[in-house]
């Protein structure tokens, strides 16, 4: 699976064909379709993390405030978050 950066502005590198709801490919990014457009980050396996669901290939927020998300390297997460399957969600 190639590796896809996710940005907070919700715009993320289009490593797939297609984008999520809400999302167009321009290309080379998922570009929001509105500025109220929900953060997304590709999906790691077969789950999203809490907070999040599944939209084809990637994890779409339920909120447009809902917690940031990364891929969780090695068994732990940094200071200020925690751990949800091959994820960290952010405490704040």
């Amino acid at each position: 699976m190639k590796k896809t950066l996710f940005l907070l502005a919700s715009l993320a590198m289009c490593a797939y064909a297609s984008c999520p709801s809400g999302y167009h490919n321009d290309g080379k990014y998922c570009m929001p379709n509105s500025k109220n457009s929900k953060p997304i980050h590709p999906k790691l396996g077969s789950s999203c993390p809490s907070g999040w669901h599944s939209d084809g290939n990637w994890c779409v927020a339920n909120h447009q405030n809902s917690k940031q998300i990364m891929e969780k390297k090695g068994s732990s997460c940094p200071s200020g978050w925690h751990s949800d399957a091959k994820y960290c969600v952010s405490n704040r």
